[in-house]
């Protein structure tokens, strides 16, 4: 039971699941699953259209359970919701995972017949701590497993690496295979043949990158670099700078005519009623007295140029400081990704030696059986035939050859003796 570009969806809240779901979707891959994780916040249809596809296709359909998933739910246009129904329209298989087992129920606040629907699902539990392997091994066996099987898209397929420098998406034959993140490896897999694949950047669809990919051979190991970077950071710069109000764009230059006028109003009315003149002024409830000493006042009150430079470069700073903290929870789990990904190659590699030793055991041990049956046949042969020295010779070739791979009594005494 599998799609036909994805075996499993996965569904998570990115105020506080993007850095889990990233870990269950890398493991899920590590296990042979080929996952569909939406990393870009893209607005609009072409996002929904992306989305439903990608749930239509998937037979599983995994919720990452953390505290902040369903906050929203009942909010009309929910993105969370929305992934949720298409996977009951659909008649998905949802497996909620519990994080931790911190949310171990539906929400009670949730409107009774979508609280229904998804309640009726059994959650399974994955800890993001030292037990997170053995935890999502249990999961994956008690509950993927027995609803899709083990994945069977890499046999007889070759493995391609393929790593972007931007958020993309690959197609072939127009359907979607796979949403590559940039600077992260995603693994592929691919009969032998030639194929024109497409990149499309996930942000500005019509920047795209056409690849040949030859698979002469499907025991090799592929790898392809996507650069898209070089077209799309301009595009990006000129959109930022153009959805950017006009006040914002032309703050400066607001800035300064206002003071100016403000400079020249302040001097005029300064000069104004500094003048001698001739009148008195009356004192009435409904026009009070305006001094020197208030236009003062009032001028003072206009940013000075220093001020405004000094207001701009703290935003600048406040900005620069967002930029490299979000930039360092980026680092911190891509770095959680990798020493992930490191241990379970370790894994993989000491099971893999673990059974390279006992198949070579077995091969020893069936090596042995079958030189000491020859060297004993051998023997017996010259127990009739004591002078026959082409027996002596076979038999001690044969037990020479058995105890090289494994030391026995009998055989040593024999060899020893025929030897002598």
């Amino acid at each position: 039971m599998q799609g036909k570009n994805f075996d499993i969806f996965i569904s998570y809240r990115r105020s506080d699941g993007d850095k889990v779901a990233r870990i269950l979707d890398l493991a899920f891959k590590n296990a042979g699953y080929r996952c569909f994780l939406d990393y870009n916040s893209i607005e609009g249809g072409l996002f929904e259209q992306k989305i439903k596809v990608a749930i239509e296709d998937a037979p599983v359909f995994v919720m990452v359970m953390t505290p902040d998933y369903f906050s929203r739910c009942n909010q009309e246009g929910d993105w969370v919701r929305k992934e949720i129904e298409l996977a009951l329209k659909y008649e998905k298989t949802i497996i909620p995972i519990s994080i931790d087992n911190i949310v171990d129920k539906v929400p009670t606040d949730l409107d009774e017949d979508f609280r229904a629907k998804v309640g009726a699902h059994n959650f399974a539990i994955v800890y993001t701590n030292s037990i997170f392997d053995v935890s999502f091994e249990k999961m994956l066996k008690e509950r993927i497993q027995k609803v899709s099987g083990i994945i069977q898209n890499a046999r007889n397929k070759a493995k391609v690496k393929v790593m972007a420098d931007v958020d993309c998406d690959l197609i072939r034959a127009g359907e979607l295979i796979a949403t590559l993140q940039a600077g992260e490896e995603n693994l592929i897999y691919i009969s032998g043949g030639q194929y024109t694949v497409e990149a499309r950047s996930s942000e500005f669809p019509d920047i795209k990158e056409e690849i040949q990919i030859d698979i002469n051979n499907v025991s090799f190991e592929y790898d392809f670099k996507i650069k898209l970077a070089k077209r799309v950071k301009p595009r990006r710069k000129k959109r930022d700078g153009d959805h950017k109000p006009w006040w914002e764009r032309n703050k400066s230059t607001f800035v300064m005519l206002l003071a100016v006028i403000a400079g020249a109003v302040a001097g005029t009315w300064t000069i104004k009623n500094c003048e001698g003149t001739t009148e008195t002024a009356t004192v009435t409830d409904t026009e009070p007295i305006v001094n020197v000493n208030d236009t003062i006042e009032l001028y003072a009150a206009v940013p000075t140029n220093s001020e405004m430079l000094d207001s701009k470069s703290a935003n600048k700073d406040s900005i620069l400081q967002a930029e490299e903290k979000r930039q360092a929870e980026l680092d911190a789990q891509k770095a959680e990704a990798k020493k992930l990904k490191e241990e379970q190659e370790r894994k993989r590699q000491e099971a893999e030696k673990k059974r390279q030793a006992e198949e070579k055991k077995k091969q020893d041990e069936a090596k042995f059986n079958e030189y000491k049956k020859k060297g004993d046949d051998y023997y017996l042969l010259l127990v009739g035939s004591p002078d026959n020295k082409s027996y002596k010779d076979q038999a001690k070739y044969y037990y020479g050859l058995a105890l090289k791979y494994k030391e026995d009594a009998t055989v040593r005494n024999r060899f020893e003796k025929l030897k002598r």
